[in-house]
């Protein structure tokens, strides 16, 4: 994918963010999509935990706050969306 994108760069069109352009520039290649638990994407941060690896736009102050707060989850590719997601500490994700 990263040799696309040097490939391409001429090409490609940058846009507000940077997520938005490498989706745009991928959109129309056969990627497989492999899912990587420890990249938390959930609308609310999960909180300090090593095993993931990005949480957005947070400040030290507001990740002490968030500290373990929402259990974490492995999401199950195998079942409905409305069954994907139970916490560690067994509630599920609405």
């Amino acid at each position: 994918l990263v040799d696309f994108i040097v490939r391409n760069r001429d090409l490609l069109k940058l846009y507000k963010s940077e997520d938005v352009s490498v989706g745009a520039w991928l959109a129309g290649l056969d990627v497989r999509y492999v899912h990587d638990p420890r990249f938390d994407t959930e609308f609310r941060s999960r909180g300090c935990n090593n095993q993931y690896i990005i949480t957005h736009k947070q400040s030290a102050e507001s990740l002490e706050k968030e500290y373990r707060v929402r259990a974490s989850y492995v999401y199950d590719w195998s079942v409905p969306p409305s069954q994907c997601c139970v916490r560690q500490n067994g509630s599920s994700i609405p």
